[in-house]
Parts: structure tokens; sequence; C-alpha cells
């Protein structure tokens, strides 16, 4: 039994048609009509077994059954009867719509293929009927049949219900019937395509609302589209075009497709009217039949699009609005294309091989909705296939819109307009125009299209209109309108650049963040976020900025890259992902864009189109700023800057008005990448704020300022803080400063200042103050300066340059300077005041030379007021605490310095002191770091060459330092130095030495305070550099406290400063500066460590002697010896020798006095000592005698054993270095000729004329060299005797604290003095010269009392060992010395007392020149006491050790007894000494 659903569709119709088949031409349907339903009401129908087994198409009915259901209706649809075709159209419609019909129509197919195939094909030709109900039943059937799930139309089956649609729309006389088709096809047209993309039949359709899809192309008349008025060209064939040879017609640079011309013709043969299209579709083969059967509708519509050629337009309109339907379907399907109608390869050869030749026979059309639906068509090309076309877009770019865009002459008005609404919508989208660009212009291929390139000319044509003097169809209301589209497009295009810059800055910023986010969470450091102005967090898109600059900077690379890449396939496509093609592509089109808006801007009135070009210099500016294009932004700024008027002022008009606007809102939303593009900004505010000050009938406080005599420096120094003056009110000032304002002249001549001009007329200045009027509509320019606070880093210090560049040019003027942009330094200093410190220094740094230039200007007002500024400046940063460990104060305040040592006007020092003075009185609870600056300054002037200056200063540093003293170290100990470096400088001074005297004062105090420790914070602690030596000695000695207060790196300065002075030329400094030297050092020395107190011994108490020593023997610095003259007047120098004897005097106290802490030190005092003993100079060396032995007497008792080593080896080292010299006395020649010259003066004067002069100088050195030698010997005896006493005097001293190895040491020294004197005494030739010299030398027995005495010290020492007996001592080494010595010395006393020679073998056997008498008697008399001596101590020694050494004495005891005495001593001493141990001797041996 059949469905009770079938049966409800199916015998109302069936009765209808049977009701009106009745009659005799459609009997056989009649009847059929009866039989089917009598089979549907049948309760017993059987089918046959074979029919059973194949599924039917209507619902579960077998295949037979679906035959014998359909067959009446696929009948009465072929009838071409309409009562009988609309029921049996009713019912195929209802069994589609609900889902009774399944299956797929296909022809191709099987039996149920076919059967469903055969019933749609009925449907379509009802179309035939020309009946309006039928023929919306055939629409409606068809509709639902595509769209429905259950039945499939496939291939030509589908095309033909499109095509049926298609033609209803076409043939159709019913309005509403064409409305239904034309949306029925759309529905159609969407389902086959989405069902392609799904690959389903399934597929969810989302209702379609036909009305979007189909809405309008452009704005043009539609009715007007079969007018056929136009050029020549435009209405040939496209096959003509390509065949056409007339130059004049046809410019060949816009038919580049010429390429394309053969691959045309090898698929002309495919291309057929449209007739063959089901020949067609048994050649595609395509497995999916989906993406078959959109493929097959694509095609169709490609072939109907095509199929009226354009010169039958005309004769056909109802093909043409085929053609446009086709046209508008086509244009639908591309808007809506998915993924697999884009990439699949059948499809876009499809496209290439369809499409693109209806775009190539379409794009000259002569009516303009074809031209415009080709350009739509195109455009969805361009934005969605652009990568797989990229040869076709490179071919038909230039034919369709290059081709009008660039026909300025005679173009055709709505295709032009319609282009450049083409070019304005493929704006939008920002990633197509930067991809046409680095496709088509990019590369280095001479065939390239350069669309990009030749887009832009052909606008820059369009905006500058017809060339004056060629005729041209256009009107003007016409050209003014494509020259306002054109002016669109090309601010369009710079838009678009700019919003793909900012994507790609912003793209780059996010993942520059996702890295940033990533570490924070891999090292999970938990710190919060600060806002920018706290920590200076980059701007969104600095960081990317930054990042995008990195890539510009590499262009070398791109080029390689680019000449890479035009070696490839031209069919490759690249897409845009590096930001440097932008930069390329600003080096295209930036001049082009610059002509066109500064022509238009200069030339036109219209609003609109000065506003278009204000915002194409905004975009423009944004790009090229954002790219960091320092030439083509500072094209761009310095245009728009010129177009503001602000240099002549008189011209000024609305637009220029405008142009300010732009300006300000350039600054505040482009500001971080202008870089030095903010001079140009920021000279057009200085020029407006003049001018608007003008306009609000005020004079600029500039010509108040300026005004200030030198006279009124006087007022300004009672108060710094305000020295601009009121401003004054309207009166002559302003008409005279308003005329200089009204003739500056050019942008670039005229400066921010201007030249005051006469000869103004009053209209002239009546139209100068209308326009002043209109500058309120610009608003406030100020917050261009309290925006700087939202500055990146980087741009914040460039808007620091630029403003101190344009205040430099302000300040620079002589006829009329101004300090508006000084003023707002000061300002954006307060608002920037929060940025993090190394943003700060940066600025700082701009600002510090700005200061210092200004500061030191010529102008004295200009300096004044920098002055003045650079005080309030410092103020305010003052009243901010510095953090720890940043030294911003110091750097801020350097410029004072700075223009304290260069600047040459006093008044400006002074004010800079006064400056200083008040910042640091009034903050001084703030202070830190900055008073390292502040004592510089004070220092400076310190040694100012004026005096008022100097008492300035010192007065204002002797209350800092009195009131203020805890204050300057409570952060870093440090400064405290400084502090001393700036009073030791006054103590210098030359202009008043009270202040010189109260500095010491001060210096004293500051010495009490840091020896009290009155600083706040302990100065860290400073390795010092030691000996070896030392630090062996401090480690053994372990005597250093453990908690000591000292600070090297404090107490250095101080001490040395007044080392320094101790040697002023002024008396009451030099003594006052020592005294407080020696008092700090004697009461404070106890805080002093090791260290220090090597250091204050090397290089404070030694270099006073290092001081002494140069002045009183220059010998010292190895330089020439100097004549005698000159030496005495040094000797005359009192003051040194006292200087000298004092500080060797305090060297030895504090050794003694703080012994414990300073003994590693000892051999450094010892060297001092002996080097002043080694001088030949004999003030020096009783100095260091004196000190030597006052050292031994007050601390030898303290002295270890390898002390007195050390003290023993350094007396060796002074006894043979001061050894006297007599080598050059004993040179004959010198002797001689300088004894001749003395002798034979007269008759040298008389064989003077024969004397050279070379030999006078030869004579004279001579004569130089022989007083120095003879100075030199006297000095250094003289010295070795004072040595050889001070010996005695310590080993007097210190007898029992010397071992027997120190003695031993002594007494070899000694001895070689001895001996050595001994040898000069004796050398016959020696005394001879000594005698030849005369009162010269007055030295007959040079050494003789150096001999006797060391002899005698040497036996003294002998002879104590005997009788002390001490550790180590040996009796028979001290006996073999004593009895060496005085065999030694009885030789040489029996040779001076004897002629002749000794009859003994162990005696001299050389010969001795014989004393004359006098000579003999006093050098034997002075022998005497010696003799005595060691005859007693021969007579000491034991009977033994006299028995012993008898055969050593007898000889010369004997030898004695001959010789001539001149001393009855010696003979009773001998005689006692034969009596008492020889005798004894003797008789025992008898």
């Amino acid at each position: 039994m059949a469905d009770s659903r079938l049966n409800r569709v199916l015998i109302p119709a069936l009765e209808k048609i049977q009701k009106n088949a009745s009659w005799r031409k459609h009997s056989k349907l009649g009847a059929e009509c009866k039989t089917v339903i009598e089979h549907l009401t049948s309760p017993n129908r059987n089918p046959t077994a074979d029919a059973s087994l194949l599924q039917g198409v209507v619902l579960d009915l077998s295949l037979y059954d679906s035959e014998i259901v359909l067959s009446p209706l696929i009948n009465a649809l072929s009838t071409n009867y309409l009562k009988v075709t609309e029921p049996a159209l009713d019912a195929v419609q209802k069994l589609i719509a609900r889902g009774y019909l399944q299956g797929e129509a296909d022809p191709s197919g099987g039996a149920e293929a076919k059967l469903l195939s055969k019933l749609i094909v009925s449907v379509c030709k009802c179309q035939n009927l020309e009946d309006e109900y039928a023929e919306l039943l055939v629409i409606k059937s068809l509709l639902s049949a595509v769209a429905s799930a259950s039945l499939r139309l496939h291939g030509d089956c589908l095309l033909q219900a499109v095509r049926s649609c298609y033609d209803i729309y076409l043939n159709s006389k019913n309005g509403v019937n064409q409305t239904t088709a034309k949306a029925s096809l759309v529905q159609m047209l969407v389902i086959v395509f989405r069902r392609m993309e799904g690959d389903s039949s399934t597929v969810p359709l989302q209702p379609i609302v036909v009305a979007e899809l189909m809405g309008p192309v452009e704005k043009a008349d539609v009715d007007g589209g079969f007018e056929t008025k136009t050029s020549t060209v435009e209405g040939t064939n496209p096959a003509d075009l390509l065949d056409s040879t007339d130059k004049d017609m046809l410019d060949a640079k816009y038919w580049e497709i010429s390429m394309y011309k053969t691959a045309l013709e090898v698929r002309k043969g495919e291309l057929a009217d449209g007739e063959g299209g089901e020949d067609d579709d048994l050649e595609v083969q395509i497995g999916n039949k989906l993406r078959r059967d959109a493929f097959l509708v694509f095609r169709a519509l490609c072939k109907l699009s095509m199929k009226t050629q354009l010169k039958d337009a005309a004769a056909d309109p109802q093909a043409m609005k085929g053609k446009i339907v086709a046209l508008e379907l086509l244009k639908i399907l591309l808007e809506n294309a998915g993924e697999i109608f884009r990439n699949n390869e059948r499809f876009l050869d499809a496209i290439k091989q369809y499409l693109c030749l209806s775009l190539l026979k379409n794009s000259a059309s002569t009516h303009m909705i074809v031209f415009q639906l080709s350009c739509s068509i195109f455009m969805s090309l361009v934005s969605r296939f652009r990568a797989p076309l990229k040869a076709e877009i490179g071919v038909f770019f230039p034919m369709i819109i290059l081709r009008v865009l660039e026909n300025v002459v005679q173009p055709n008005f709505q295709q032009k307009v319609t282009v450049l609404h083409f070019l304005e919508k493929l704006c939008v989208d920002s990633q197509i125009l930067i991809e046409i660009f680095l496709n088509y212009d990019y590369d280095c291929d001479v065939n390239a299209s350069n669309i990009f390139t030749r887009m832009v000319n052909g606008l820059l044509k369009t905006a500058q209109g017809v060339p004056p003097g060629v005729s041209s169809t256009l009107q003007s209301l016409q050209d003014a309108s494509m020259k306002l589209e054109a002016m669109k497009c090309l601010v369009a295009i710079l838009k678009c650049m700019g919003n793909w810059m900012n994507n790609q800055l912003r793209i780059a910023d996010i993942q520059s963040s996702k890295k940033l986010d990533a570490a924070d969470n891999g090292s999970n450091t938990g710190s919060p976020p600060r806002p920018n102005g706290n920590i200076d967090e980059p701007t969104e898109g600095s960081d990317a900025q930054s990042e995008a600059s990195s890539e510009v900077s590499d262009v070398s690379t791109l080029k390689q890259c680019r000449a890479y890449r035009a070696r490839k396939s031209e069919s490759i496509y690249y897409p845009a992902i590096n930001m440097v093609v932008l930069k390329f592509m600003i080096e295209a089109c930036w001049a082009p864009m610059l002509a066109a808006f500064s022509v238009q801007l200069d030339q036109s009135d219209d609003e609109i189109v000065i506003a278009l070009c204000l915002e194409g210099f905004r975009s423009a500016i944004h790009v090229t700023a954002g790219m960091s294009m320092k030439t083509h932004r500072d094209a761009f700024v310095t245009s728009l800057a010129k177009f503001t008027s602000l240099h002549s002022p008189a011209d000024i008009k609305k637009k220029n008005i405008d142009a300010i606007k732009v300006i300000v809102t350039i600054a505040d939303e482009d500001g971080n990448y202008l870089q030095n593009g903010w001079e140009h900004i920021l000279t057009c505010v200085s020029r407006f704020e003049h001018l608007h000050l003008l306009g609000e009938e005020v004079a600029p406080p500039d010509a108040s300022f300026f005004a200030i005599h030198l006279n009124e420096l006087d007022k300004a120094k009672q108060g710094i803080s305000n020295i601009i003056p009121v401003l004054k009110k309207k009166g002559a000032g302003k008409i005279q400063y308003a005329a200089s304002a009204m003739r500056r002249g050019s942008y670039d001549s005229a400066g921010i200042g201007g030249n005051v001009a006469a000869g103004i007329t009053s209209g002239q200045m009546n139209n100068l103050f209308s326009n002043l009027n209109m500058l309120e509509q610009v608003g406030d320019v100020n917050r261009i300066f309290i925006r700087s606070q939202k500055l990146n880093s980087e741009a914040i210090v460039d808007f620091v340059k630029a403003l101190c560049k344009v205040s430099m040019d302000e300040l620079r003027c002589t006829s009329n300077p101004r300090v508006f942009s000084l003023t707002k330094i000061v300002e954006i200093v307060h608002y920037n005041m929060n940025r993090i410190r190394p943003v700060w220094s940066k600025i700082w740094q701009v600002l510090s030379d700005f200061f210092v230039t200004t500061g030191c200007s010529e102008n004295l007002s200009i300096a004044i007021f920098a002055m003045d500024s650079l005080c309030q400046l410092s103020m305010t940063v003052l009243e901010r605490e510095e953090l720890a460990n940043y030294n911003f104060q110091n750097d801020f305040m350097k410029p004072f310095v700075i223009v304290m040592r260069k600047s040459s006007a006093v008044e400006i020092r002074e004010l800079s002191i006064r400056c200083v003075s008040q910042v640091v009185l009034s903050q001084v609870n703030n202070v830190k770091s900055g008073w390292k600056s502040i004592f510089m300054v004070f220092t400076t002037a310190a040694y100012d060459d004026h005096k008022n200056i100097v008492l300035l200063s010192f007065e204002i540093i002797q209350k800092i330092v009195r009131d203020y003293f805890t204050y300057i170290t409570e952060t870093e100990s440090t400064t405290f130095t400084d502090c001393v470096n700036c009073l030791i400088a006054f103590t210098n001074t030359r202009f008043n030495k009270e202040i010189s005297l109260n500095a010491l004062g001060l210096l004293r105090y500051c010495a009490e305070k840091l020896a009290e420790g009155d600083l706040r914070k302990e100065a860290p602690e400073v390795a010092s550099p030691s000996s070896p030596q030392i630090d062996k000695e401090r480690k053994s000695d372990n005597r250093e406290p453990a908690n000591r207060v000292d600070h090297l790196y404090l107490w250095f300065p101080l001490l040395a400063g007044l080392s320094e002075r101790s040697f002023d030329p002024r008396p009451e400094i030099r003594k006052s500066a020592a005294q407080i030297l020696f008092d700090t050092l004697r009461n404070y020395g106890h805080h002093f460590s090791v260290a220090l107190w090597e250091k204050v011994f090397e290089s404070v108490l030694f270099r006073i002697f290092d001081n002494a020593r140069r002045s009183i023997d220059p010998s010292s610095d190895e330089s020439a010896h100097i004549d005698n003259g000159d030496m005495e007047e040094l000797n005359q120098d009192s003051w040194m020798y006292e200087m000298c004897t004092l500080a060797m005097q305090l060297v030895v106290d504090l050794f003694v006095n703080f012994y414990d802490t300073v003994n590693p030190l000892l051999t450094k005092v010892l060297m001092l000592l002996v080097s002043f003993i080694k001088r030949p100079h004999q003030s020096l060396a009783v100095i260091g005698i004196t000190g030597f032995v006052g050292l031994m007497s007050n601390a030898g008792e303290m002295f270890s054993e390898d002390k007195w080593s050390n003290v023993v080896s350094f007396l060796k080292e002074a006894l043979n270095e001061t050894c006297p010299d007599f080598s050059f006395i004993l040179d004959g020649n010198s002797i001689t000729e300088t004894q001749g010259d003395d002798v034979n003066e007269s008759s040298r004067d008389e064989s003077a004329g024969a004397v050279t002069s070379n030999d006078d100088s030869d004579n004279n050195l001579r004569s130089r060299h022989l007083y120095a030698a003879i100075s030199d010997i006297k000095c250094r005896s003289a010295i070795q005797l004072l040595l050889i006493r001070a010996i005695v005097d310590i080993y007097n001293m210190q007898r029992a604290r010397l071992s027997v190895r120190n003695i031993f040491i002594l007494f070899d020294v000694v001895h070689a003095v001895a001996f050595h004197a001994h040898n000069l005494n004796s050398n016959g030739v020696l005394r001879q010269k000594l005698q030849e010299l005369g009162p010269m030398m007055q030295m007959e027995d040079p050494l003789l009392g150096l001999e006797t005495q060391s002899y005698q010290i040497c036996l003294t020492f002998l002879q104590n060992l005997a009788l002390d007996r001490p550790p180590s001592y040996e009796e028979s080494e001290v006996e073999s010395y004593l009895v060496n010595l005085c065999q030694e010395v009885l030789q040489f006393y029996i040779v001076a007392a004897c002629s002749g020679h000794l009859p003994d073998s162990s005696l001299d056997r050389q010969p001795h020149w014989t004393i004359p008498l006098g000579s003999g008697r006093r050098e034997l008399a002075a022998r005497a006491p010696l003799i005595v001596a060691t005859l007693q101590a021969i007579g000491t020694l034991g009977d033994s050790s006299f028995h012993k050494n008898l055969s050593c004495f007898f000889p010369l005891l004997s030898s004695l007894i001959g010789c001539e005495h001149f001393s009855n001593e010696v003979q009773l001493v001998l005689s006692d000494v034969l009596h008492s141990s020889v005798g004894p001797i003797l008789l025992r041996s008898y």
C-alpha cells in the first residue's frame, strides 16, 4: 500500500491532470493518470519480483513503481499545455520540497539517476510556456531541487536547472519573475559552491540574503549602461585590440598582455560561443561530483559572460542583460570563494582559462556596468587570488586599471571614477597593496609591471589635472571631481602603508611580549609592572619599532635577496612579512606624494582638498617617521612647516591654521618616531607662540627681558629665582614686534627671531592683526610640552635635543633674541622628572651642553637668563631625594663648574657662585652627590682672577663648612675630600692672606671632625698598597689595634695639602700650615693605621724634605753643578733649614710616639735619614745625622735585633756613600792648568788675543769643575767626620743593645773609613797636589783627623767587647781583631815618624815621601793619642796573648824606640809596655 504522504501529493495533482486532459489530444495522459491513481489506491498492490529488487527514487517505492508514479508527471510536463503542466509542476515541487524524491539526477548515471534527470529536464522545458505562474513554479521547483538534501542534481542536469533560471531571467516579461529568477540563481550558486567546499550534499545552509550579495556595483545609472558613446579605442573588440598597430590609439606600454596572446590562442578552440557546453561536459574528468558541478557552473557563467560581442550590444540588449547577470554571479562567487576554490589547481586553471578571457573581452566595454563588474571581479581576484594568479594580475592590472588611470587628457569620466574607487577599495586591505609592490615593483626585472609606481604616478597626474594648454573632454566639475578622488587615493595609499606598519609593529610587540612573559614565567621574578614614567617602559610599539629599525638597517642584505629573487621564476609570489619592503615602497612613492600634496595645498582653497592634503602629510610623516627614514620624513615635515606660513604671518589663511593643527597632531601621535624632525615642529611652535602673544595684545616677554640693563645685575643677585619681568600690555611695543614678525621672509631664512623692518603700512598691519586672531583656532600648543612625559626613552632625548637647538636659534638672533624655548626647557624638566635615572642622564647630557653654551654666551642677558634657568632646575632636582648609589645630582650641577671655568664674564661667574649658594643653602638637607660639583665650583672660584669672586666664594664655603659640615658627609664620606681640596685651593689665593689663614683654620676644623669620627656614613674600606717588607713586619709585630678610625683617602688630601702649603712663600701661611700639619699628626696620629702612616711618611712628610732638598741642593735632581755664588745664595734661606730641622724632628718624634704602629716603617725612615746624609751638602747632612742620632737615642731601646741590624746596615751605607773622592785632584793637567791660570793672570791677559773663545770656555769649565770637586771633598770629609762622631754617640747610648755581630759590622765599616783615610793621607802625589793648590784647598793633611778618630773608635769597639763580654762573644776572635788593629796602627805611625824603610819585612816596602819638618810634627802630634791608646791596649793583653803575639809586636816596639816622638806620653806608655810586658818575658826566657 502506497505511503499516504505520497497519495496526498500525487492523487490531487493526477486527478487535476486527468480532468484537464480528457480531450482527445491528451487522452492517453488522462488514462495514464487514472491507472496510476488506481495503482496508488489499490489495497493489494504486488510489485514484480524483479522490480522489487531495485530501490526507487520516490520514498520507499521500487524503481518500477517510481517510474509508474512519475511517468504521468513527466508526460504532463512535456505536453506544453498549461492546464496540464501547472498541476504537474506543483506536484513535482512538493515532492522535491518534502523530500519524497531521493537520489541523484544525472543523465550519465544509472536508471534511477536518468529517471530523476528526465523529470528535472521536463521541468526545465516548462519555461517556454510563457506563463508567469508557470515560470514561478519552474523557478520554485528548480531551486527546491538544487537545495534539496535528498535529491542531488549533478552534471548536465544541474546546468539545465541553472540555465533555465537564467533564461527565465532574460526572457520573462514579469519583473517579479525576473527578480525571483535572479535571486534563485544566486542561491543556487551559493549552494553549489558551499557543498563543494564542505564536500557534502548535506552541508547545513544558512539563510541567504540575496540583496546583500547583489549589492550595487558602483553608483552608476544602469539604464544608461547600454549607451555606446565612447571613443573608438574603447569601443573596439579586445581581440582587435591585440592585433592593433595604430600607435596613436594604442600606447605600447599599456598592453603588456601581448605575452598573454599566445596562451589565449591555444584555448580559443575551447571558447566557442557557449553552444557546445554539453559536449564539453563529457571532457571534464573530476572524480568528486560536487567539485565537478562547481567547475561546470563556473565555466558556464564565464562563457555566458563572454557570449555577446560588444559591437552587437545595441542590437541585442537582452543578451547584454545576460552578460551582466553572469558577471554579477561571478562577482558573488569570487567574493564568497572558499578555501578549495581559491587553492585547488583545477579551479585556478579554470580562472586562468575562462575568467581571465572574460575579463579580457569585457574590460574594454563601453557599458559602465560591464566595466564596473569587470573591475569588481578583478578586485576579488587581487584580494583573494593574488598569490596563484600573480602573472595574470600582472597582465590585467595595467590593462584594466592603469590604462584608464594614466589617460589624463581624454579619459572616460565614469570609467576613471570607477578605477579611482577601485584603487580606494584596494587600500582597505593594507596587505594587498604592500604585496603588489613587493611582487610587481620590488623585483629587479626589467620587464616588471611596476604596478605600484605607475599607479602612484597616474594618481599624481590625475590629481594635477590636465596640463595647461591641452584640450580635454572633461568638464571643469568632472576634472575637479577626479582630482579629489585621486587625492583620496593617494591619501588612502599612505594610510594603507601606515596601517600595515602599525599592524607589523603590533605583531612584533605581541611577539616580544610573549617572549618577555615566557622569560618572566621562567625566572619567576614576580616584579610588578610600573608605569612608563617611572621605569620608562616603552610605549606601545616602541620595542617593535626598535626591531623594525634593526631590520631597516640591514638594507644591504635585503637588496641581495632582491637580486636573488630577480633570477627566480616570475610566477613565485612573495608574501609581505618584512617591514623593510615598506622602506623601498616609500622610496618609490614619496616624491609624487609630496608633489601632489604640496601643489594642491598651495594652489587650492577648497576645504575638502586641503583636508585631504593635510591628511596625506600626516600619514606620510607617520610612515616615514615610523620607518626611521630621516630624509623623507624631514621633506614632508619641512614642507608642512612651510605651509603653516608662520614665517610670514601676514599671509596666514584658514588652511595655514589647519596645517598648524596637523603639526600639533603629528607631534602628539608620532612623537616617538620623529627623531630630529622635532626641530621643525618645535620651530613652528616657537613662531606660533610669538604670534599668538601679539594676537592677544601682549608684548612678548623677550622684549622686556632683553631690555634689562647690565647695571640691574645687582638686583638679580638679590632675587635670582625670578628674573623674568612682568609682561607689558599692548602699546607701541606691540606694533614694533608685530612689524618684526611681519617681514621675516622665507621659512629657511626667517630664523626664529626675525628682523625689524621699516615701512610697514597700516593696511598690512591690520591684515596681520586680523590673521593673528585666527590663531585662537589652533588651541593650546603647550600640550606638546606637557605630553612630552609620554614619549619613550629615545624620543624624549630627541625632543630635548630639538628644543635645545630651537632655543639656540632663538637666542642667536642678534636683533630680537627670544627665550620662549628656554623657558620650555625648564618646564619639560618638571614634566619628565619621574623618568628613570639612565634616561635622565641622557636628557641631562644634552641639557648640560646647552646650558654651558648659553651660560658662556657673549650676550650677557642670555647668559644670565640661562644661569637663572639652570638655578631653577637645580632647585627642582634637589627637592627630590636622590637614591642611593646614584650620582645624578653631581651630573646636574656640572654645568655650573664648566661655566665657572669657561666664562669670560665676571658677572656670570659671580652669578654662578650665587646660584650655587642659593641652591645649597635652601636645599642643604637634600644635597647628596651634588656636593662634589658644588665644591668644584668653589674650587674654581678660589683660583679666579677677580678678588670679589674669591671673597664671595670663600664667604659661602666658610658658612657651609662651619654650619653644614655634617650634611657634607652624611651620604658619602668621599665628599669630605672634595671639601678639603676646595679649602686647600683657598689657602693658595694671592688676593688676601686672611682668606688663606682662615682656610687653614677650616682645615684644622676638618681634621678635628675627622678625628672625632663625625662622618655619618662610614667610608668603605680602601686597600692601600704597602711594601712586602712592611706587610711582613706588620704580621710579625701584630701590634695594630683592632678598632681604628682610619680613612686613608680622607686624611691624606688634608695632610698633603698642609704639607704643600708649608713651603708657601708667605711666612705667615707656611708657618701656620706647618704648625697645623705637625699638630694634626701629633694629636691624631693614634687614629692612623700602618697603611696610612706609610702614605703620610712617603707623600706628606718626605715631600717636605724633597721640596727642601730641591731648594737647597738642586743637584739632587741630577742637574748640573751650580757655581758657588748660587749655592751661597741658597744657603741663606734659613727657613728651609729650619723647616727641614723641624720636620726631621717631627718624623723622629712621630716614630717614637707611635712606635707600636709605625715600627714597620723603620726602613723608610732610615732611608730618608741616609738620603740626607749622602747629599753633598753639609747642612743637609747635619740634619740627617742629627735626626739619625735622635732616632737612635729615643727609639733605640725599642729596637729588636733585626732592626738594629737594619740600622747598622744603613750606617754602613752612609759611610760608604760619603767617602771623599780625590780623583779629580789627582788629575795633574787640570790642577796645573787651573793653578797656572790663577798664578800667571797678568801674562794670560797679555796673550788673550791669541787664545780662542773655545779655549776660554774649556778653561772656565775646568775651573768650575775643580772648585766643585774641592767643595765636594771638603763637604764629604766633614760629613764622614760627623758620621764617625754620630756612630760614637749612638754606640755610647745603645752599647748594651748592640750584638757582637752588629759591633763587628760597625768595626769593619769604621775601619774601612780609617784605612781609606790613611791611604789618602799617605799618598805623596796627592799631598803634593794639595800643597800646590795652597789656599784654595786649605787641607795639608786632608783626612788625618778622620783617620785617627776612626782608628780610635775601632780600638774602643774591641776593648769594650773584651770588657763587656756580651752574648756570642768569642775572646779569640776579639783578640785577633785587636792584635791586627794594633799592629796596623803602629806600622802607620812608624812610617810617619821615621824616615827611610822599616827593617822588618812585615812593614810596607814601598817608598814614602819624606815628611817636611813642620808637617811631620803636626801629623805625629795628631797621631800621638792614638798610639798611646794602642800601646795601652797592647799592655792590657794577657801574658799568654802577649807572649803569643810578641813576634809581631817586638819589631814594632823596637822601631818606636828609635823614632822621634813629639809627645812625651808616647815614650812613657812605651816604657810601661816594655817594662810590664816585654821585660818579664825576656827574663823568663833566660
